[in-house]
């Protein structure tokens, strides 16, 4: 199972006679530099077989560690310092390679360092990605702010649409600066909303001018750029 773990990474086989099975061990950048050893069991692990396989790999070493446990579609971790390193259980399989996987392209341990003890605790997490302390209920932070989103967020959503939809067209060309048509939404729903350029008010060379449709969308405009402009 350790297989699906750090797939395609390079990994050093670690085969000691102080575990029951061998461990993939993979390095990150600099000097006593950040290890990852995973291995697999059948079960469940518990707080102290992962402690265990902690210690046992750092052997008194001051690098930092974190010690990754397959045992089915989630995993446990255990790291990255200290002499009782904190263990995370039941933890998403593709967050805790992300997480390994940032630790190890750090410039070095101390960087790699920082970033674990701040995303490690975040694993644990609701919603993986955001700290809550002292902001809300986690409760409403799941099912609250999604509920709400439709209805409070949408003039947010819309106006930001409308900004990078605006600044798309005016990348293209820039000559037109701020008389680019404005682009507003049509749907009620601001993430499914259909971009429309409003009714052209400039006159040139750009293509939602020469279109015979009043109102183009946005992807025809697109479509109608001639070639190396």
């Amino acid at each position: 199972m350790t297989a699906t773990f750090l797939a395609g990474r390079d990994g050093r086989i670690w085969e000691s006679g102080r575990i029951d099975r061998p461990a993939t061990c993979h390095l990150g950048a600099g000097p006593s530099q950040l290890e990852v050893v995973v291995t697999a069991v059948d079960g469940r692990p518990t707080k102290a077989q992962l402690q265990r396989l902690y210690r046992l790999r750092r052997d008194g070493r001051a690098n930092p560690l974190i010690a990754v446990v397959v045992y089915s579609e989630p995993v446990a971790l255990c790291g990255p310092s200290g002499e009782e390193p904190p263990v995370y259980r039941d933890v998403d399989r593709h967050q805790a390679q992300r997480v390994s996987t940032a630790a190890r392209e750090k410039p070095d341990r101390l960087a790699a360092h920082r970033f674990l003890t701040h995303a490690l605790p975040q694993l644990e997490d609701a919603i993986v990605g955001i700290h809550n302390q002292g902001l809300m209920s986690p409760h409403q932070l799941r099912v609250g702010c999604p509920s709400a989103r439709s209805r409070r967020w949408a003039p947010s959503t819309f106006a930001s649409h409308r900004s990078s939809s605006r600044s798309l067209v005016a990348s293209a060309y820039p000559s037109y600066g701020a008389s680019v048509p404005a682009v507003t939404p049509r749907a009620a729903c601001g993430r499914h909303a259909r971009m429309l350029v409003s009714k052209p008010t400039m006159t040139g060379r750009c293509p939602a001018v020469r279109s015979a449709q009043p109102s183009p969308t946005l992807s025809s405009c697109s479509n109608a750029i001639p070639a190396g402009r």
